[in-house]
């Protein structure tokens, strides 16, 4: 299998496991400080068509749905899409949501078919993220906005300073009475994780130079607050921040 296809084996394998992390912070103070970020950076208008790319079990269409907006549930996995649909009709409001079994490109959606384009924790797992980011400008309305939420989760692989800040955040994780939980991928995983272009990049710096290409605007990136992960989390990312990346058509 190529390494796409291994990925796509992994979510799918780990669909149910994904969900209850999604359903932890549904569950909790988490989500207030997404709701936070999205009404912050989202177009100031209730109409908003939006398009959730790389959906996995259904966060943002629960948040957004919950905000009143029409979102696009997209996956090319099948059985996180299935999560997607079981989660949104118990936390979110189901008649706001559709869904798409769907790459995150090609799109099979005309130019100029949504307000926003929005995704989290999806282009470091991507074969071609700048083709990703072509098609997502394609299909934003002149006006529009990606909000891509993201990090530099297997830089450690390759860079030694984030190695460093990898290993210091293990050390945080265990000086505060945790068990440090093993990695326990399989070989096949590792190697396909690292087979994918962005685990070999610092970020966000590269996102905003392709964004330019393609002639996006207003282009800006922040870092997120670290009280968006569970304790354990909080502390083994410390130093790996998820930032945010937005940009307007």
């Amino acid at each position: 299998m190529s390494a796409d296809e291994v990925m796509k084996s992994y979510w799918g394998g780990i669909s149910e496991d994904f969900s209850d992390v999604v359903k932890n912070e549904i569950s909790t103070e988490i989500s207030k400080i997404w709701e936070d970020v999205l009404s912050d950076n989202l177009p100031k208008k209730n109409d908003l068509e939006i398009l959730d790319v790389g959906c996995g079990p259904g966060f943002f269409g629960i948040m957004l749905s919950r905000l009143g907006y029409s979102v696009t549930e997209a996956d090319y996995n099948e059985k996180m899409l299935e999560q997607a649909k079981d989660n949104i009709k118990k936390y979110g409001k189901e008649p706001l949501v559709s869904y798409r079994v769907m790459s995150a490109a090609p799109l099979d959606y005309d130019d100029c078919a949504f307000d926003v384009v929005i995704s989290r924790n999806v282009t470091w797992n991507l074969p071609d993220p700048q083709a990703a980011y072509k098609e997502w400008m394609r299909v934003l309305k002149p006006g529009g906005i990606i909000m891509n939420f993201d990090a530099n989760w297997f830089l450690h692989y390759f860079d030694p300073e984030a190695k460093k800040d990898w290993e210091r955040g293990e050390q945080l994780v265990e000086a505060s009475g945790f068990v440090l939980r093993k990695d326990d991928k399989e070989k096949s995983i590792v190697e396909s994780i690292k087979e994918m272009p962005l685990t070999k990049i610092r970020r966000p710096e590269w996102d905003v130079g392709v964004l330019e290409k393609y002639n996006a605007k207003y282009i800006r990136t922040r870092q997120l607050p670290s009280e968006i992960y569970d304790e354990y989390y909080r502390l083994l990312y410390n130093y790996i921040p998820t930032f945010m990346i937005y940009a307007q058509k």
